[in-house]
């Protein structure tokens, strides 16, 4: 193989997510081929910038430690920005990474966080700090509070935070634009979207709760073009969110076929004569019938040209991988 051709190979691995660490897919391999693609590899330091961490990481792969391997990539890696995947849950049980040396390796390295994909218990002080080139942060599992000052993640624009840690951050979240909560309370959310005005993405997954009887305040998101409500609890439960919801950018809805309880039909009809948005797209998530919704919502909305239908029984809720 000539250099052209492995310079193509070590470029097409330096953009795979979160590669392993060991195996025959991690760029590790290339080092042991020969001394040609050793130098190569080494001298590609794009190529070590994604770094995933397993709290059941295979030993029998390497004679090395995880953490000692950890190490080498953040070397070799020099100065790119990092891409960091932690992945601490394991049989059902948190905390095993976290009670290593491994986490504090990756400290040091703050000023080049670009993506933080954490589900892990985080000890006291690991998201704190300047981390000026942090753009992407999802995290699950954090037992403590995660203050992120405005001038310390000044890039910082996705956020997805899934379970209690939902009331655990604080942020500015004014400067978001996509914002996925999963598994949260209706009564956290809510106050988080009457601070995010710039959200163009915003995703509601597993909501547990409505809110008290008082009506929803008005919130306004003039920027928002993808809205997703998927797999609350109560039928009907979002119509409400749905209409204090001022969304005059509007595309794409999409919902679980829970969000149609008794009244939903006009209270989305309602919602889009007074957002005043032209949406182009409803998507709908079910085990039902297609046909059940079909004709209903093209009789309510001729004027909306996409109307798709998702098998829920071929979706599967997954940890989110990294994405670049």
């Amino acid at each position: 193989m000539n250099s052209a051709s492995k310079s193509s190979s070590i470029s097409s691995l330096s953009t795979r997510s979160a590669p392993p660490l060991v195996g025959p897919h991690s760029p590790s391999t290339l080092t042991s081929i020969c001394r040609k693609w050793r130098e190569l590899a080494l001298a590609t330091p794009k190529l070590w910038r994604s770094i995933s961490l397993l709290s059941n990481f295979d030993q029998r792969q390497t004679s090395f430690p995880q953490g000692v391997i950890v190490d080498m990539w953040l070397s070799r890696s020099r100065c790119c920005p990092l891409s960091l995947s932690i992945d601490d849950y394991s049989d059902g049980v948190y905390d095993h990474l976290s009670r290593t040396d491994i986490i504090p390796l990756l400290v040091p390295h703050r000023a080049r966080w670009e993506h933080l994909n954490l589900r892990l218990i985080t000890r006291d002080g690991f998201i704190q700090g300047a981390m000026p080139l942090l753009r992407h942060l999802n995290l699950t599992g954090s037992n403590n509070p995660v203050i992120l000052a405005p001038h310390d993640v000044p890039q910082l624009r996705t956020v997805v935070l899934s379970g209690a840690v939902v009331a655990k951050v604080t942020l500015l979240w004014a400067q978001l634009t996509c914002l996925t909560l999963r598994f949260a309370l209706l009564s956290q959310c809510v106050p988080i979207l009457l601070q995010a005005p710039n959200l163009v993405r915003c995703e509601l997954w597993n909501v547990q709760e409505t809110l008290d009887s008082d009506p929803y305040p008005d919130i306004t998101l003039p920027h928002l073009e993808l809205f997703v409500l998927k797999d609350h609890t109560v039928p009907g439960m979002m119509s409400g969110l749905l209409g204090a919801c001022i969304v005059p950018a509007l595309r794409t809805l999409e919902v679980t076929d829970q969000f149609f309880g008794r009244n939903s039909i006009e209270s989305l009809k309602s919602f889009v004569s007074t957002s005043g948005c032209q949406l182009q797209e409803i998507r709908i998530t079910t085990n039902a019938d297609p046909n059940n919704f079909r004709e209903t919502l093209r009789a309510a909305f001729p004027s909306i040209p996409n109307v798709f239908f998702i098998d829920k029984s071929r979706i599967s809720w997954t940890w989110p991988s990294l994405h670049h």
